[in-house]
């Protein structure tokens, strides 16, 4: 590459101006072996950037290859120690009932309890059905009344037409 753009590459470089390609062209042009003799002094510079970039990534993977090699075992010792203390510690109930807001510790009793408030449920639901029942033959009867009634209307106003024609013959 041109000696005067590594140079104006390097003025931006130091001012904090060049994209992240243009940097990777600084690298490969120092890093090379045929570097004028007016840019040696900033081989020194970017051969310590690419040790230190070698010497932190180098770490990472080994970092990083521990971890993968530790982390099913860890999981694995952390099921088994989950499952060795619930073992361990007593039996709970499942469930925890409340009765009227008091806590009830008899499940049998529990179950009776809502058995019987089942069983007022239904009945009074069985009431309501009996009710409506009754309604509704109050409101049948009231059908045929109302029907009984035009009926008889009907009768009235043809009797009141008779008899307005047999006082005008």
């Amino acid at each position: 590459m041109n000696e005067q753009k590594i140079k104006v590459l390097l003025e931006r470089y130091f001012e904090g101006e060049t994209s992240l390609p243009e940097e990777r062209t600084l690298r490969d042009f120092f890093l090379a072996e045929n570097v004028p003799a007016s840019l040696k002094p900033y081989v020194a510079m970017f051969a310590f950037y690419e040790e230190e970039k070698k010497a932190v990534c180098g770490s990472a993977r080994k970092r990083t290859a521990g971890i993968r090699l530790w982390l099913p075992t860890g999981a694995a010792a952390a099921i088994a120690l989950f499952f060795a203390v619930r073992a361990l510690l007593p039996q709970q109930e499942a469930y925890i009932y409340y009765v009227d807001g008091e806590r009830v510790y008899n499940r049998e009793a529990v179950i009776a309890f809502a058995d019987d408030k089942l069983q007022l449920f239904s009945a009074s639901v069985q009431r309501a059905k009996n009710g409506m029942t009754a309604l509704e033959k109050l409101n049948g009867a009231a059908h045929s009344l109302k029907q009984f009634d035009e009926i008889q209307q009907k009768i009235m106003y043809h009797k009141n037409k008779k008899s307005d024609k047999d006082e005008k013959d």
